[in-house]
């Protein structure tokens, strides 16, 4: 055994060290977890969709773990976007994705809607386009926020409000719509609704 070995057995602690000792580690580690910050999610709350768009796009591009060398094409289809129709928009849409999805997944329907005349926006989910552990703080509430939030602007803009959302995004708008009667009608894809 060396000495160093034999000194420690030699002195142990005595009891009002170990308990110091102890109350010293639980402080610590309190103090450590209180000086966290929670993690982060998209940011919400702009005052225009604008904002809101460059806003989300630079938190994606902060935080996403990219799966290919074009960052660019994957910025774009996990952001959120904007289709202006010609002329004056009078009626807008806003499309919500569903679960493991993104607003790149509205691309295909996005040029019909603009001929048609809608103003046509996508909203990122709170949680999404980054990498599954940002989903862990994120709740339900925060995706009823971007939905209100962004319809809300929406309709500051156009006179008719329309929403549209796939399986869990359509959740998400046929909720909003049933307690606001100034939407004008829905377009849901896949809806998660029972069918009895």
């Amino acid at each position: 055994m060396d000495s160093s070995m034999a000194l420690m057995r030699s002195a142990p602690l005595s009891r009002s060290h170990y308990w110091r000792g102890l109350c010293m580690l639980i402080l610590l580690a309190f103090l450590s977890a209180c000086s966290r910050t929670p993690p982060p999610i998209t940011p919400l709350g702009q005052p225009t969709f604008a904002r809101y768009q460059q806003e989300a796009t630079r938190w994606v591009e902060e935080h996403r773990r990219f799966q290919t060398l074009d960052k660019a094409l994957e910025l774009t289809w996990n952001t959120p976007s904007e289709a202006r129709p010609t002329g004056t928009a009078r009626k807008g849409i806003l499309l919500v994705h569903g679960l493991g999805d993104s607003p790149g997944s509205f691309t295909d329907i996005i040029p019909a809607l603009t001929q048609r005349g809608f103003l046509v926006r996508t909203v990122l989910l709170p949680g999404y386009g980054t990498q599954p552990a940002d989903l862990m703080p994120v709740s339900v509430e925060d995706w009823r926020r971007v939905v209100a939030e962004q319809a809300a602007l929406l309709h500051k803009e156009v006179g008719e409000v329309y929403l549209g959302g796939f399986s869990t995004g359509g959740n998400l708008v046929l909720e909003y719509a049933l307690q606001h009667p100034e939407i004008q009608g829905l377009v849901l894809f896949s809806p998660a609704i029972r069918s009895d």
